[in-house]
């Protein structure tokens, strides 16, 4: 049995992106935006999320929608929840958070859950 090699193509779908201001985020913002994705991005630095949507749209976005928001917090969370379109097609989960410890004391300390749940 062959499989189906078509690539998933993100042209009108609907991509959300956390921390879409620098690095990874930023590039696969690039990435979609040239495939003619709808771009929601998301990230706390305003300015930099803005430029970056900028780019996205020279670069063939339907639409780049700068959402700037702190997900390590549930207002944050809330924020993306109001400002994306309902029905998203690819969530790329990819701000960074800082654990403040390795992540083996935290289950020793039992607050791995804790941290992971915010995500």
């Amino acid at each position: 049995v062959g499989l189906d090699r078509r690539r998933w193509s993100a042209k009108d779908k609907v991509v959300v992106i956390t921390g879409a201001s620098s690095g990874i985020g930023t590039s696969l913002a690039r990435t979609y935006a040239a495939e003619g994705a709808k771009l929601s991005l998301v990230a706390r630095r305003r300015a930099d999320l803005e430029r970056v949507c900028e780019e996205c749209m020279a670069l063939g976005a339907s639409s780049a929608q700068a959402v700037v928001a702190d997900i390590s917090t549930e207002e944050g969370w809330a924020a993306v929840r109001g400002a994306v379109p309902a029905a998203v097609d690819l969530l790329v989960l990819n701000a960074g958070i800082a654990m403040g410890a390795p992540f083996v004391s935290l289950c020793e300390q039992n607050q791995a859950m804790g941290t992971m749940k915010r995500l």
